[in-house]
């Protein structure tokens, strides 16, 4: 019996391939969960490898969803394009840009800087305070302006001592 993780699926050769709660994966909180889902389910299975009797089993409450259903095909490509379409219709990559910009130590009073400075050129959702630090989500189809706008605030504020962390097409939003 081998039990592991993600990392674990790396040249691995079984009989038996076990995946509880693959809900998880694809129903993760995130834009790219079911994507992700499905790929990382499928190594696990493909660690069974084919015939003499080597099997996989995958624990799902939602047999029908997309990534499950492209699983049991063995064939990703309807899901992705599917996905793809979704996505782009909610304004997340690869149909859109999304940017996370983080501050800490940004003073209560120059929070609104950088919705100000963005203007129309993206949709600017935050800031989201945790301790001392504000967290904005910029999204748009093309945020090639709002990073150019962008950068020269951010350089103010780390000349004024806060810390700055931009992240374009973050993987954990």
């Amino acid at each position: 019996v081998t039990v592991g993780t993600e990392r674990d699926l790396v040249g691995l050769s079984v009989d038996l391939a076990v995946v509880p709660d693959a809900d998880g994966f694809v129903m993760a909180p995130n834009y790219r969960a079911a994507e992700d889902g499905l790929r990382t389910i499928a190594r696990a299975v493909l660690a069974a490898g084919r015939g003499g009797g080597r099997r996989a089993v995958v624990q799902t409450l939602q047999p029908d969803h997309p990534a499950v259903v492209a699983l049991r095909r063995g064939d990703a490509i309807e899901f992705l394009g599917d996905e793809a379409r979704r996505r782009a219709a909610l304004g997340f990559p690869p149909g859109g840009e999304v940017m996370v910009v983080e501050a800490s130590g940004l003073p209560a009073e120059r929070r609104d800087q950088l919705t100000e400075v963005i203007g129309g050129r993206a949709v600017v959702h935050g800031p989201t305070i945790v301790d001392d630090t504000a967290r904005w989500y910029v999204q748009g189809p093309d945020l090639r302006a709002a990073k150019v706008v962008v950068r020269p605030l951010v350089g103010e504020w780390r000349e004024a001592g806060v810390r700055i962390r931009v992240d374009a097409d973050p993987i954990d939003l």
